[in-house]
């Protein structure tokens, strides 16, 4: 109560100093843990409630289907992706201001409705990795903030190191899926042995599921029993 107390007095206080528009209704800002974002926008975000493939999270267009075709074409590695969201309007805008923006606060917000997802027993979570270029970049790797969040609401200890990224792969966002596979061929590796641990994979968006199945890929190569991979968003439809 008195946490809730102090930010709303915080929060009006930033927009009398800082007014801000939100991004995606043009009104006022009005929530500085999701500023520049509105709390209505913010609220607005709804969790995915169609009927998904069990293993991609990829909509379905028959209640029928368990498995869409794309995973009974080439099974992924992973043994389950769970998304919360679909990636458009209000959650786009937030991913790319984490991101891009450096606005890091976001992962406090985010990481709030992954945590509403129903996530497998595990041993450890890990990050989907980023270079050490991109990270020196970036300042952070956001992956990385939202498996600490995660992590400490479910009593998941989380291992950054174990997965590395060791080849760039430049912008996955503008490459078709068999050249995702391509670029992002022997592009992550284990720093250590896996004995047989059950792994939960985070990351903030899915796009064609690539980058997530080559970390499941080699985590399984390396000794993992079982991965899982909980993302933000996913922009995988029919």
């Amino acid at each position: 109560m008195i946490r809730t107390s102090v930010l709303n007095i915080l929060n009006n206080s930033l927009n009398l100093i800082y007014p801000s528009r939100c991004p995606i209704c043009q009104g006022n800002s009005d929530n500085f843990e999701t500023s520049p974002i509105c709390k209505l926008c913010w609220s607005e975000i709804t969790q995915i409630k169609e009927h998904c493939c069990s293993i991609c999270s990829k909509p379905l267009p028959a209640v029928y289907m368990e498995i869409c075709a794309d995973c009974i074409k080439l099974m992924p590695y992973y043994s389950k992706a769970i998304s919360y969201t679909t990636f458009e309007g209000t959650i786009r805008e937030a991913i790319h201001l984490f991101k891009y923006s450096s606005l890091t606060r976001f992962a406090d917000a985010i990481a709030k409705l992954m945590s509403d997802l129903p996530l497998p027993e595990a041993d450890i979570m890990i990050p989907v990795p980023v270079t050490k270029k991109r990270l020196k970049e970036r300042g952070f790797n956001q992956s990385l903030l939202l498996a600490r969040k995660l992590g400490s609401k479910y009593k998941i200890p989380v291992h950054f190191n174990l997965l590395a990224k060791i080849k760039e792969t430049g912008q996955q966002a503008l490459l078709k899926g068999s050249e995702r596979r391509l670029a992002l061929k022997g592009a992550f590796i284990t720093t250590e042995k896996i004995n047989g641990q059950i792994i939960i994979l985070v990351d903030d968006v899915m796009t064609t599921g690539t980058t997530i199945n080559e970390c499941a890929k080699t985590l399984i190569a390396g000794g993992a029993s079982k991965v899982f991979a909980v993302v933000a968003a996913n922009t995988r439809k029919i």
